[in-house]
């Protein structure tokens, strides 16, 4: 995984947190206005004349309009926010529109209280979430358009207040907004920083568990490196992507090989088949050294007929390499082929090859057999 795609996944989850938020946030101003409705309504406000218009236009300016636009902001954007074809820039900026529109909403509609407006900076603290100057910098231009809308709304519906007051209010919202630009953009290199710090660790921890995979005298993958593919094999198949197919061989007679030229010699022929395996295989993705003399070769969607043909070139490279410590002696290996098939469990596909590997003996050795 590159930086790019580690990034990407790290910021969907964030993505998604931020769509909650602005789901919850809908929620919360809903409850919020209709308490303020029913204190306005017991305390009598209408019936004093302290508000100069009716009950219902209130609901409707107050309550339903608003949360008519934060849910569906909220919908629109989340949707959109979740389609694959979507670049991850234009998500980051669905999400920060979707927070802003928000934002906005509850700004302009609840403007009477003149803190409110300050939820409109929001976006700007949300956009530097994600360490990009270029995308803080659109966000904090854009934000200029509810900036203005508020503005206006404040100036609208708040003529009980002098114009020096107005006057004051929007400068203290123009300095927020001017303020949390230049803070977040000094947070927003520092998160990208700090990303690329996580990041390398990442590649770092990643290297060192893909160490712990191989095994050291062949550097082919190790059983417990095999267990994981054949599990995740396991789960593709049933998705109905892959049709794996499993390999097992054994050496043939290489305990002799050990007894008679000594163990150097034979990890000198464990070594050479590995070589092979490798070149092959196009690396050791799919090779395995199960333990041993045996190894485990495995194939995500290929046919029978291109593994059975894959698997005796191997063999025919093999009985042909000749060695230093026995110029004249040919060594060959048997292996059993398993198809992973409807009903079967991780177990009995192994199980399968295995017992096929023995057939292969018992026929003679040097031999390839394939699982009933």
């Amino acid at each position: 995984m590159n930086f790019e795609e580690y990034r990407s996944d790290h910021f969907r989850k964030l993505q998604k947190g931020i769509a909650t938020v602005c789901w919850i946030g809908s929620a919360l101003s809903f409850v919020v206005q209709l308490s303020i409705f029913f204190l306005y309504l017991t305390n009598g406000f209408w019936e004093r004349g302290l508000i100069d218009y009716s009950i219902a236009l209130y609901l409707w300016r107050g309550i339903i309009r608003p949360d008519i636009f934060l849910i569906l902001a909220s919908t629109i954007c989340t949707v959109i926010a979740h389609k694959k074809n979507i670049s991850e820039t234009s998500r980051i900026y669905i999400i920060c529109f979707c927070v802003m529109v928000c934002c906005t909403s509850i700004a302009i509609c609840n403007v009477y209280f003149s803190f409110v407006m300050y939820l409109i900076a929001f976006p700007i603290y949300v956009s530097m979430i994600f360490g990009n100057k270029k995308i803080l910098r659109n966000v904090t231009l854009i934000n200029i358009i509810p900036f203005i809308l508020s503005v206006i709304a404040f100036y609208y519906k708040r003529p009980d207040l002098d114009s020096l007051h107005r006057m004051i209010s929007v400068l203290v919202l123009g300095s927020l907004l001017v303020a949390s630009y230049i803070v977040c953009s000094v947070l927003a290199k520092s998160q990208e920083i700090q990303f690329q710090y996580i990041y390398s660790n990442y590649k770092k921890q990643k290297i060192l568990i893909e160490e712990l995979k191989i095994e050291p005298m062949t550097q082919l993958y190790n059983k417990a490196a095999l267990d994981g593919c054949m599990n995740a094999y396991l789960k593709k198949f049933i998705a109905g992507i892959y049709k794996p197919t499993v390999v097992i061989m054994d050496i043939d007679h290489f305990k002799n090989v050990n007894d008679t030229y000594g163990h150097a010699a034979g990890d000198e022929v464990l070594i050479a088949l590995a070589g092979i395996i490798k070149n092959k295989m196009d690396g050791r993705r799919h090779a395995f050294r199960f333990g041993g003399e045996e190894f485990v070769l495995a194939f995500e969607t290929e046919d029978l007929e291109f593994v059975k043909k894959r698997v005796q070139e191997i063999k025919e490279e093999f009985c042909s390499a000749s060695f230093a410590f026995a110029p004249e002696k040919k060594f060959s290996f048997s292996a059993g082929i398993s198809i992973l098939k409807a009903g079967m469990e991780k177990a009995d596909w192994f199980n399968s090859a295995d017992a096929a590997l023995y057939k292969a003996k018992d026929g003679g050795r040097n031999r390839i057999e394939i699982a009933e």
